[in-house]
C-alpha cells in the first residue's frame, strides 16, 4: 500500500506536483458531478423546460434542488479534506477549514461563470483524454514521491 509521507507529517498534499494535478483533475470532475456551467449538459438553465426535471414539482424537486446544494459544499469539503491536509474542528482551525472550502467554491464558481457551455461531445472528450491523462500522470508521480 502506497502512503504519501507528507499527508502523514500534516503537510499538504497540494504541495507537490502531484497533488496539484489532482486538485485541478477534482474541481472539473466535482463541476461534471454537480451538472454546473461548463458541464450543465442535462439541466440547462436557458432551457424554457428546465431540462430533465420538467416531470417534478413541490416536494420532489425541492429535495433534487437540495440535495444538489448540499453538494455544493459535501464535494469541496472531500476535495479539502483529502488534498488540503482536512480540517480540524476546533478552535481557530474551524475558521480555517471554512477558509478553506470557501476558497474551492469560490473556484468552482469563477469557472462557471467565466466559462460557456460545451456539448456532450466536447465534455466527454475533455474527461476521457485530459482528465484521465492528468490523473494518470498523478499516479505515477505519486509513485515516484513527486
Amino acid at each position: 500500500m502506497l502512503n504519501y509521507t507528507g499527508q502523514k507529517a500534516g503537510s499538504p498534499f497540494i504541495g507537490s506536483i502531484s497533488g496539484v494535478l489532482l486538485f485541478i483533475a477534482g474541481i472539473f470532475c466535482i463541476q461534471a458531478k454537480l451538472a454546473i456551467v461548463p458541464f450543465d449538459m442535462p439541466e440547462a438553465e436557458t432551457e424554457i423546460t428546465d431540462g430533465i426535471f420538467i416531470e417534478y414539482s413541490g416536494a420532489a424537486y425541492a429535495m433534487i434542488k437540495l440535495t444538489k446544494y448540499i453538494m455544493l459544499f459535501i464535494l469541496p469539503a472531500f476535495l479539502v479534506a483529502i488534498l488540503m491536509s482536512g480540517f480540524r474542528l476546533e478552535g481557530i482551525h474551524i475558521l480555517w477549514a471554512i477558509i478553506k472550502i470557501l476558497a474551492v467554491v469560490l473556484i468552482l464558481t469563477l469557472i462557471r461563470n467565466t466559462n460557456p457551455r460545451i456539448k456532450i461531445k466536447q465534455a466527454i472528450s475533455f474527461f476521457m483524454v485530459w482528465m484521465n491523462l492528468i490523473t494518470i500522470i498523478a499516479l505515477i508521480l505519486i509513485v515516484f514521491g513527486y
